[in-house]
């Protein structure tokens, strides 16, 4: 069982990790890994930094996605309880909750273990049931390819590649906390172990993606439509929640307009300043859509309260 994590060090974990994508840069390490590998002369001494640093992005992918997945729904939120029952909460946490630096994703990641592929695997199970039944028969899943069928599976022989992460896990247990006199691998087991992380890695990731948002985009034109649809939805909820408030009669007409003007243009500014990263190029479009729909889901978050406060709340 993982130890309980302190707020200082989920927020020196989130300080290094930095400004992190679903999975994307995670899953190229070991990519990167692989082709270091390749360069390598397996006699030099690098061997062991490999298993090392394999399970390393194992545990960082878990604890993004498990983060990831949580703060995404109620529905996780919820499932997520038993991963909590040894979980303290302290004034000094609560803060951070509510000053949104820390997140319950972020407790929850951290406070679950992912040391084995058996914690990983029940953690995943805990907060999306039949991920592990699931995994055999997990595939890319493409808008695109809609109208091909399905693509071949990921993981061709997934009882080979869960036995070699449990062995890679082993291994690193063993090269890191002892000294063996011979080494708990030979270099020919190398390969295996980078194809198997990857696999593993891959068909997680898309098992991820078609639970939390299904068929995804792969060219930037299909991308930008789906952008564009997301933020309309949002747009159209919005406006619905206005309506409902301006019913109401609680709020002051004229200043929930101008309220509404002003959270309009910041949020324009906002989204063309982020956009402005990709400037003139093919991504602007899906870019400042999707700053302008997150801005959309906190505005709408905020206008809850008008409907949702009991009598004589400020």
């Amino acid at each position: 069982m993982a130890k309980q994590p302190t707020t200082e060090k989920i927020l020196e974990w989130k300080a290094r990790r930095g400004r992190s994508s679903f999975s994307g840069e995670i899953l190229s390490k070991v990519e990167e890994l692989a082709r270091a590998w390749e360069k390598i002369d397996p006699d030099e001494g690098f061997a062991d930094f490999v298993p090392v640093r394999l399970c390393t992005i194992i545990e960082v992918y878990v604890r993004e996605t498990v983060r990831e997945v949580v703060d995404s729904s109620p529905t996780y939120l919820d499932r997520a309880e038993p991963l909590l029952k040894n979980a303290k909460f302290d004034f000094l946490l609560a803060k951070q909750l509510h000053g949104r630096r820390v997140t319950m994703g972020d407790i929850v990641a951290h406070s679950i273990s992912v040391s084995d592929l058996e914690h990983i695997i029940s953690g995943y199970e805990t907060l999306l049931p039949g991920y592990r039944s699931a995994l055999p028969t997990v595939h890319e899943r493409w808008i695109e390819d809609r109208d091909q069928g399905p693509s071949d599976p990921i993981l061709d022989d997934v009882e080979h590649v869960l036995a070699c992460i449990k062995r890679l896990f082993q291994v690193r247990h063993i090269v890191t906390h002892e000294m063996p006199s011979s080494a708990p691998y030979s270099t020919e087991d190398i390969p295996d172990f980078l194809a198997s992380a990857g696999k593993f890695l891959s068909a997680t990731d898309w098992f991820l993606t078609g639970e939390l948002r299904g068929d995804v985009p792969q060219t930037q034109a299909s991308m930008n439509i789906l952008a564009g649809e997301e933020l309309n939805s949002e747009t159209v909820a919005m406006e619905r929640l206005l309506v409902e408030i301006r019913q109401r009669g609680e709020a002051d007409i004229d200043l929930l307009k101008a309220s509404q003007d002003a959270w309009a243009d910041y949020a324009e500014a906002d989204a063309n300043l982020r956009a402005s990263l990709v400037g003139g190029g093919s991504m602007q479009p899906v870019v400042w859509a999707i700053q302008m729909t997150e801005l959309t889901r906190t505005r709408i978050a905020g206008l809850q309260w008008w409907l949702e406060r009991e009598e004589g709340s400020i």
